[in-house]
């Protein structure tokens, strides 16, 4: 039997599930791009970072 407390819970994890997922999914492509001397990855880069302090914040 599902519960209020059940769904809560379970849509508790889901979204800390997404939450850190998508954090590491940033890192990653972040220190990745970091690497490469190329223009057009670095301003890549620097607009999903934009996008993502105006989103979360």
């Amino acid at each position: 039997m599902v519960t209020a407390y059940t769904l809560f819970k379970f849509l508790h994890i889901v979204g800390a599930i997404g939450w850190l997922g998508g954090f590491l999914a940033f890192s990653i492509i972040s220190t990745r791009s970091a690497r490469k001397k190329d223009a057009a990855v670095l301003a890549a880069r620097e607009r999903l970072i934009r996008v993502a302090e105006t989103t979360l914040a």
